[in-house]
């Protein structure tokens, strides 16, 4: 039981890695400026509530269906998008949150992983960033919007990979683990 929950709640604590990097490298800025980031991030944050909600559902109907040996048949989110452009990074941190399938077959590292990669891809080119002349905490905001696609990509071909090792997609049962 450890080995599933440990990860998934390590995983929620690189967060508060990533909120401390960008709050230190905001101190300069003013306590305007960290305030404006909090709210910003509580904003963002208000707006993919439903999502992460669905998102957690899945590992309970992930394990049952996993655990039953039936064939998981999402349909496909992309047939549910809106066209908005500017709803692509709530979609998209809302589609990580599916990462709790991990969970659901009992392999929760690789959701932590891509979690992990995510803070460091927006965590070094700040920190960095941060030290040029300029430099302004938009930048942040871009790069972690920039992050959100990569973790969702390297998070879906991660989920892709261990469904296909560990079901039958031909038939209904799972395969050797």
């Amino acid at each position: 039981m450890l080995a599933i929950g440990l990860p998934a709640g390590f995983e929620f604590g690189v967060t508060a890695v990533y909120l401390a990097i960008v709050y230190s490298i905001s101190r300069p800025f003013g306590a305007a400026a960290q305030a404006g980031f909090g709210i910003g991030m509580r904003v963002v944050q208000a707006g993919f509530m439903t999502v992460v909600a669905l998102g957690f559902a899945v590992a309970p109907v992930a394990g049952q269906n996993f655990g039953c040996s039936r064939k998981i048949r999402p349909s496909s989110p992309w047939e549910r998008m809106t066209s908005a452009s500017s709803r692509w990074n709530c979609i998209a941190s809302g589609l990580i949150f599916v990462s709790s399938m991990f969970q659901g077959l009992g392999k929760p590292i690789p959701s932590l992983a891509t979690s992990a990669a995510r803070v460091m891809l927006v965590a070094i080119p700040a920190l960095v960033l941060s030290r040029t002349p300029g430099f302004q905490l938009r930048w942040i905001w871009s790069l972690s919007a920039g992050s959100v696609f990569v973790q969702l990509t390297l998070g879906m071909w991660l989920l892709r990979r261990e469904l296909g090792r560990r079901l039958d997609f031909a038939g209904t049962h799972l395969r050797d683990r």
